[in-house]
């Protein structure tokens, strides 16, 4: 168990880091399993790990792996049995308070966390959100549907944020919900 911390998660483009940026603002200690999993696949040994667990011989590309890890679940299965286990040493050993997971009900981690709180615009602005970003409408839609949805992480939710409104309203949100934690 991740000793007293407090999970965010929510869905793609649904404002998870802006959250997180908000709280570490307010000086709490926070970590994001997207920045560990970058700094851990940058790692040689992790690169050749994952090269024998796809029964390559040489160190793949990132364009390659990203290709075969999106086109072939046996490929993602096998990097996430090597990288998973990396980044959650990681995040068990970070400190931090606060910590920023996407997917948290897919890896079935919930129970390991003090607290659950969850990040949601609305399926409407994650689409709008998601083509800003990708680019392209299929794409969005693609991504969006590679993940629980929201309104299913919701469930196991013990505070909801919505980041569909004014980022000022949001902050204020957040640092009530500080307050209510840590008084």
């Amino acid at each position: 168990m991740v000793d007293g911390a407090i999970a965010i998660t929510g869905g793609i483009a649904e404002g998870k880091s802006t959250v997180l940026n908000m709280i570490e603002a307010e000086g709490f200690r926070v970590c994001s399993a997207d920045t560990v999993a970058k700094v851990v696949a940058e790692d040689p040994v992790t690169q050749q790990m994952v090269a024998q667990a796809l029964g390559s011989e040489q160190l793949l590309g990132k364009e390659e792996l990203r290709h075969r890890v999106a086109t072939d679940s046996d490929a993602r299965r096998a990097v996430n049995q090597v990288v998973h286990p990396l980044v959650w040493d990681h995040l068990l050993t970070s400190g931090a308070q606060f910590i920023e997971v996407p997917l948290l009900m897919e890896a079935c981690l919930q129970a390991e966390f003090n607290r659950v709180w969850v990040v949601t615009c609305g399926e409407d602005e994650q689409l709008r959100r998601l083509i800003n970003r990708a680019g392209n409408e299929q794409i969005a839609r693609g991504m969006i549907g590679s993940q629980l949805p929201t309104e299913v992480k919701s469930a196991f939710a013990d505070q909801i944020i919505r980041t569909d409104r004014d980022l000022a309203d949001v902050n204020v949100h957040v640092r009530t919900l500080l307050e209510s934690c840590f008084a």
